[in-house]
């Protein structure tokens, strides 16, 4: 399916890299050659992680309130958390965002500031319940992002929660970064597997180097990785998980995830990798057992000439993908569905500078299940959603899940897709549901450069 109009990936922000880059105008489909001019990029579109910091957090104040057609806030976020103070060296900053304590069901969209909403969703709750999820966001005026929250409904009122974990840089930052390398997702650990569920106070040690598709380098110096923990195990309680380069001396101050007891719940999470090579995974209370699949990673020391790993945002989250919608024929995905689509036409159409940005190797947005129906399993009604490069030839798909979803609850995950298929179509992802139907949606907020 082809977008209908061209995606700015960048503006003012960009500047010092949207003056330096040509762009073969040969290819607006991704296809063919592109260029970017030698060492001039720097640090542009490179990953800086800091150490997790909470910049915004309306519980020292009044709730955010909406009617249905929403309500508004500024946050301001460069300069703060670890992030320079220098507006023009932040391309876009890695955030938690939570909703906490909802009197109605809804969302929340996150953009630039004085960027246009176009539609997209970061976190989507219902009444009652606490919801975090992870974003990839572009600063806008005054290096501020703004909050949507809207409750279709009617009017309800919400806290929101915003911590600081990383930063991609333009080409005016003086130092290097790391590039970010998508890969087939592929399960790292799975405590349900004989070593048995994490206990309170204890870490799962997760190795990264030399597993799966990762290179045993130390220039491997991140993972990207999508945690899901499951509490729902004899001795579970409410609990957090936090994910860390090493096991803590003494409880963190910051947290990943979030469980309540007898919830499974996941998370992406951008995490340094240890000197031991390994992340670990730390508990807080009772025993619950941990789910880590690995979708990328992160890589120091690129030649600064290239383009491969550098990300990119969107000027502000954009909808592509929506199975509820009569565009989309209003066909939720069936137990063991297996459905393809296309990010061809949006590949050609993300511009920089007016030119279109070339080859792509992956996106970086918003997942969300939703309308979970039918009788799943005979355990309760459950599912979880895979999303995985298209294969080539027979399909068995890869042990992993991007969303897991409870009737009744809308579940939102940040996702790293990284494209595949055919020759013909090599940008291609594939998307498979385990149990009863459900509905999905995908809002893009920023691309995954390509040499």
């Amino acid at each position: 399916m082809r977008p209908a109009r061209r995606f700015t990936a960048v503006l003012a922000t960009l500047a010092a890299i949207a003056s330096t880059v040509v762009i073969a105008q040969a290819a607006p489909f991704g296809g063919g050659p592109s260029a970017l001019a030698a060492a001039s990029l720097g640090a542009g579109g490179e990953y800086h992680p800091v150490t997790p910091a909470r910049v915004f957090d309306s519980r020292s104040g009044a709730a955010l309130s909406t009617a249905p057609g929403g309500g508004e806030v500024t946050v301001p976020i460069v300069g703060l958390g670890g992030l320079p103070a220098d507006a023009g060296q932040v391309l876009a900053v890695a955030v938690s965002i939570t909703v906490v304590q909802p009197t109605a069901s809804g969302y929340l969209s996150v953009r630039g500031a004085g960027e246009p909403d176009r539609g997209g969703s970061v976190v989507n709750f219902t009444a009652g319940r606490d919801v975090p999820n992870s974003a990839i966001v572009r600063p806008g005026a005054g290096g501020a992002l703004t909050l949507r929250l809207v409750t279709p409904a009617g009017h309800g009122t919400a806290h929101v929660l915003v911590d600081v974990f990383g930063w991609f840089s333009t080409s005016s930052h003086d130092v290097r970064g790391a590039r970010l390398v998508p890969v087939e997702p592929f399960r790292a650990a799975d405590t349900r597997q004989g070593r048995g569920a994490v206990t309170a106070g204890t870490s799962l040690a997760v190795a990264i180097r030399g597993v799966g598709s990762v290179p045993a380098s130390p220039e491997v110096v991140g993972a990207v990785v999508n945690i899901t923990g499951v509490n729902t195990g004899p001795g579970n309680r409410s609990t957090y998980l936090s994910a860390l380069p090493s096991a803590p001396a003494a409880p963190p101050s910051t947290s990943n995830l979030n469980l309540s007891a007898g919830e499974v719940k996941p998370v992406l999470a951008v995490v340094p990798v240890g000197p031991d090579g390994s992340i670990h995974i730390y508990n807080a209370a009772g025993a619950t057992d941990v789910l880590v699949d690995v979708t990328g990673y992160l890589l120091a020391g690129v030649d600064a000439s290239t383009r491969a790993g550098r990300v990119v945002p969107l000027s502000s989250p954009v909808r592509l993908i929506d199975t509820r919608s009569p565009a989309w024929g209003d066909a939720p995905l069936s137990a063991s569905g297996r459905r393809d689509f296309s990010f061809g036409g949006f590949v050609g159409d993300v511009a920089l500078g007016g030119e279109p940005i070339g080859a792509q190797s992956g996106v970086l947005g918003n997942l969300t299940a939703t309308g979970l129906r039918g009788d799943p399993t005979s355990a309760g009604a459950s599912s979880y959603l895979s999303v995985y490069p298209s294969p080539v030839g027979a399909d068995r798909p890869p042990q992993v899940s991007s969303v897991n979803i409870t009737a009744g609850l809308d579940v939102p995950n940040l996702a790293l897709l990284r494209y595949g298929g055919p020759s013909e179509d090599p940008h291609r992802v594939r998307f498979f549901n385990a149990f009863g139907q459900l509905d999905y949606l995908f809002d893009a907020s920023a691309v995954v450069l390509a040499d």
